[in-house]
Parts: structure tokens; sequence; C-alpha cells
């Protein structure tokens, strides 16, 4: 449970993660309309798999399992525990801004709910609204949750894009083999990163000049005859006010948001260590820790770009293309099904337990209000 010492804003109907799908905040989200996506999710990765592993991929992932160094895997699974921890330090960080107390458990509690939802819904839609519902739950107000969420996506995003573009130029000698497409498909991942990253920053510091974006935009689908333009307008309209309330809360605290930059970039770089980890799993050692932790920084904001659920099939195919180079060919397969594996289908399973542990708490709470 989470306690509120002092501190109220104002009330929030709209908000948006850059990157990730915005949607109306209620005090009730629509859970069971997200939970419509576990079908869609589990298509994906019964079809991902499948091509993966027919022919010899069966067999070879069998034979390389023999020979696997578990304890590098374990390493691997714990980086993924780094960051969901991260995170929940970062939101906890925030939340005390707001003169809350809310326990680091508490905070692992939304990390592991959001990892889940994110990953079940298409272009991660569903994580920041649960979010925000679970805090509400635990006492949060809607209007702090989700400005603390906001600020929190800000410092990640910009981490994110400024370690891939670094990466990307620092390892060019592994994309010079990838056919044009796929490079294309890398360059406007991290265009369409960067102009999201660019918007964000422009509607937190510079009101007039997002409002002037955002209504350029309106007057285009107002121009293709899109329906509830006037709709999209008062969300835009809420949404930019809350960014204003983000650079209030930034200009304020600018100790604590370097502090949760510098978290941040610890959070990032254990996502993207796994793939090292995997690789020395697996024996292999010609390649450091560095290059590998640039070519997952590239993938990742490639394919963080593409609207599926967990960026299935994407994710595992953006790492056979990029990877190629570097594993060889009979273990190119198992690289990418351990990496998959350990760096996000374990966790979905994890946060899906932590999600059902949630409900059943939250029932039993329901119930016990009752009877008084």
């Amino acid at each position: 449970m989470v306690t509120r010492k002092s501190g109220r804003m104002a009330a929030l109907r709209f908000f948006c993660k850059p990157g990730k799908a915005g949607s109306i905040m209620r005090e009730k989200p629509p859970l069971k309309s997200m939970l419509k996506s576990v079908p869609l999710f589990v298509a994906l990765f019964a079809v991902t798999f499948f091509m993966l592993l027919r022919g010899r991929g069966l067999h070879e992932l069998r034979m390389t399992l023999r020979f696997v160094k578990p304890a590098f895997l374990a390493l691997g699974a714990l980086c993924v525990f780094f960051y969901i921890a991260s995170e929940a330090l970062n939101t906890r960080f925030l939340l005390r801004l707001f003169g809350y107390r809310p326990r680091l458990a508490s905070c692992l509690k939304y990390s592991f709910c959001g990892y889940f939802f994110c990953a079940i819904t298409p272009s991660s839609s569903g994580g920041q609204p649960m979010q925000v519902y679970y805090m509400k739950k635990d006492g949060v107000e809607i209007s702090h949750s989700s400005l603390a969420l906001l600020v929190e996506l800000a410092v990640y995003q910009l981490v994110a894009i400024v370690l891939a573009v670094l990466s990307f130029l620092g390892s060019l000698r592994f994309f010079s083999h990838l056919p044009r497409g796929m490079l294309a498909v890398v360059a406007i991942g991290l265009l369409l990163n960067a102009a999201v990253l660019v918007f964000t920053y422009f509607a937190i510091f510079s009101h007039k000049t997002a409002a002037a974006i955002v209504q350029f935009g309106l007057r285009i689908l107002a121009a293709l005859h899109v329906k509830q333009v006037d709709v999209l307008q008062e969300r835009a309209e809420a949404q930019l006010e809350q960014y204003r309330d983000s650079a209030a809360l930034i200009r304020s605290h600018p100790r604590e948001i370097v502090r949760i930059a510098l978290i941040t970039i610890v959070q990032i770089v254990s996502l993207h260590s796994i793939s090292f980890f995997v690789y020395r799993a697996l024996g292999l050692n010609q390649f450091g820790y560095l290059s590998l932790l640039m070519l997952q920084s590239v993938l990742h904001i490639t394919v963080s770009a593409i609207p599926l659920p967990g960026a299935i099939g994407a994710s595992e195919s953006g790492f056979h293309l990029i990877y190629r180079t570097v594993y060889p060919r009979r273990l190119l397969g198992p690289a990418t099904v351990l990496a998959r594996g350990i760096g996000f289908y374990l966790y979905v399973a994890v946060s899906a337990c932590v999600v059902l542990a949630t409900h059943l708490s939250l029932a039993r709470r329901a119930g016990r209000d009752r009877a008084l």
C-alpha cells in the first residue's frame, strides 16, 4: 500500500507514452479487452518458433543445450530482473516527489504488471494504463502516477535513442553486410524513435511549438476526413497540459531527474547485456561485451517501432539478420531462442504470475471491504 503525505495536481483524463500508444485512463481499465490480445500473442509465438525450429532447428537446439553454460544464462536472466527493478526504483523516486512513500515491493509489482501488459498488447499499449490502475488501487492519484510514468518514459526514450545512435555509429562494420531493405528498417526505426523523442521534448519544454505541430497534424486528419477529429483534439490538449506539468516537475527537481537518468542507463545496459551472456553461454568469445551491447542497442530501437505484441517475430527476425556475422550458422537459431527465451518469454511468464497474484490480492481486499 502506498501512502500519500501531501500534494494534489489537476486531474488527468488522457495520457500517452510516446512509442507506446496512449489511452483514456479510467477507474476500471479495459482489462478484458487487453486480455483479448493473448490469443494473438500465442499465435505469433507459435508461428515464430515454428519458423525457428522447423527442419533441423529443433535438433540443433537440443544439441546446443547439451553444452550450454547455465551460469551465463542465469546471469542473462538476472539482467532482465535488474531491468524491471530499475524501473521500479525510478517509479519509487518519482512518486516520492509527490509526497508518497511507496514500498519497493509495490513498485516492483507495478513494473512486473506493466511488463506483462506491454508484452501482450499491440504497440505495448496496455502497460501504462494498467500500472496507473494498480497505483490508484494503492492510493496514488491518477494525475500523479501518469505524470510520473510520462517523465520516466521521456528519460528512458532519451537514453535509449542516444545509446542506439552511438552504437550504430560505433558498429557500422557489423551492419555493412545487411541487405539494403534491412538497413532501411534500421534507419526508419531510429528516425521514428528520434521523431517521437523530439516531439516529446518540444511538448515538455516548448508548449507553443508542440501545439502548432498537433494542430498541423489535426488539419491533415480533417482533410483526410478522419472521424472524431474533435475528440482527438480534446485528448491532445489534455496531453499537452500534462507535458507542461512534466516540465515543471523536471525543472523543480533537476538532481532527481539526473539520478533517474543514471538508473535508466543501468536499466537499458542491463537489458542489452543479455545478448553477451547468451553468446558466452554458447562457449563463444570472439566478440567482446561492448560489440554485442551495441548491436543489441540498435536492434532494440529498430523493433520497438513495430506494432506487434512484444515485437514477436520482428525481434527474432532482426536477431537473425544482425547477429549472423557473430554466430556460426548452426548456433544462430539456438542463440535466438535462448536470447528471447530468457530475455522476454521467461519474464512474461513471471509477470503473468505477478498479475494473477495482484488480482487475487485485490479481490481479497474488496471482499474485506464489503464485509465491513
